[in-house]
């Protein structure tokens, strides 16, 4: 150990190399940097008197401080992170308060020490950065790619964990040469990790394309054949699952014509996606599947709508009924109940022998219950919701209708107020 009392203009570096570090990348790299910045005891102590138990430290301290400076107004940042491990790691994370040292200086790529920590997953070195005022966290790249972005795609999930909690963090940023967000991207390296992260966390946009032929994430993890990716965005209500890319290209027309017979087993699960939906050519996912020559998926598609097809013979939707006392529901066939009604009325014409005070009777009493059907059914619309009350609007105006018919034939004067009246709230 050579002594700091017997240096001189010429062991400095000698010194360096002295001390009991690892001979490594940065106390070599710290002696030709010395040594060419003719850092001697001499030039930085000047005048100052320094206590012989502090002078150790700080000429270490403003050893280091002068080569970070030196290293960072020269764009050498990239192995910066070294300089956080070894014995003097402790001295150099004070030097980040220094005014010499620019911690947002960039080297030839545009990354800061804070994206490179964020690239190579130094979590530690990120938790200390992201303390520090000075740092721009979302300072990017010359790619336009953000700390956390590089972080997403790196799938280095604790960093990506710290810099969620960070509410200075820009979540969203998208690089500009392809418009991929952070979420974009990890769903394309398929970071499966990062990907749960994201998803539960309702400022990221599940659903913004990149700008290249305007792919979603869903739609790129699809195309690629990400199986759990796709797994994990359909299972998020969040997510456009038939949100097309250029061309009216939903994610189950990329995977039809890419072929990916599980990634289509997925999509067809879940009932939100449009197996029917077009592009711009006019060719459903089954034109599609059937031109690219791949049996099972047709298979597949056709069974799905079969099941679609079975599905909506069996749904049956509840109208009012009415008697003298009580409303009551009873599932209704809207054809075989108007035929009912035409039926009844013919026989109610080929009665023969009433008399006519007893046919007005009749008449005006199926008259009374039909334009009781038709409120009745309308104030129940209103307690329903819009889809049911699309579906049964045309129910109500064949009632109408056939009221109309025995008003002009019967010369019979009735009021339709309630049906005019009522409205959906």
């Amino acid at each position: 150990m050579i002594p700091i009392e017997t240096w001189n203009e010429i062991d400095f570096s000698l010194w360096i190399k002295s001390q009991n570090w690892n001979e490594t990348e940065i106390t070599e790299e710290c002696c030709q940097i010395t040594e060419s910045l003719n850092l001697f005891p001499k030039m930085i102590l000047k005048d100052q008197t320094i206590e012989k138990e502090n002078l150790k430290e700080y000429l270490i301290s403003e050893i280091f401080g002068n080569v970070l400076s030196w290293k960072c107004k020269n764009g050498l940042n990239n192995n910066l992170l070294l300089y956080f491990d070894g014995s003097f790691k402790e001295i150099v994370k004070k030097l980040l308060n220094d005014e010499r040292v620019d911690i947002n200086q960039v080297n030839e790529n545009g990354w800061t020490l804070f994206y490179v920590a964020c690239q190579k997953g130094e979590t530690e070195i990120v938790k200390l950065l992201l303390s520090n005022e000075k740092v721009d966290v979302n300072q990017p790249s010359n790619a336009n790619q953000s700390p956390f972005w590089i972080a997403c795609c790196n799938g280095r999930i604790e960093a990506v964990k710290l810099l969620l909690n960070d509410e200075r963090i820009d979540v969203n940023k998208a690089e500009n040469s392809d418009g991929w967000t952070p979420f974009y991207i990890a769903c394309d390296k398929e970071n499966i990790e990062v990907v749960k992260l994201l998803l539960n966390d309702d400022r990221i946009d599940v659903n913004k394309p990149g700008n290249l032929y305007n792919k979603t994430p869903l739609w790129i993890a699809c195309d690629k054949g990400r199986i759990e990716i796709v797994k994990l965005l359909l299972g998020n209500e969040r997510v456009d699952v038939n949100k097309p890319m250029n061309g009216d290209w939903t994610p189950l027309a990329g995977a039809c014509y890419a072929r990916r017979i599980e990634i289509v087993k997925l999509l067809l699960n879940d009932s939100r996606v449009d197996i029917n939906r077009v592009n711009r050519y006019d060719q459903t996912p089954l034109q599609i599947a059937h031109d690219q020559g791949c049996i099972e998926i047709v298979k597949l598609l056709n069974q799905r709508a079969e099941k679609n097809e079975e599905k909506a013979e069996k749904e049956q939707v509840e109208v009012p009924k009415h008697d003298d006392h009580h409303i009551k529901i009873e599932k209704l066939d809207h054809q075989s109940n108007l035929q009912h009604n035409i039926d009844q009325e013919q026989k109610e014409e080929k009665k023969e022998g009433n008399k006519e005070g007893n046919q007005e009777e009749n008449v005006s009493k199926l008259l009374q219950d039909i334009q009781n059907e038709i409120i009745l059914t309308g104030e129940l619309l209103k307690l329903t919701n819009e889809t049911t009350f699309k579906k049964w609007q045309p129910r109500v105006f064949d009632l109408r209708l056939q009221s109309l018919a025995w008003k002009k034939f019967k010369d019979v004067k009735i009021s339709f107020f309630h049906f005019f009246g009522f409205s959906k709230n």
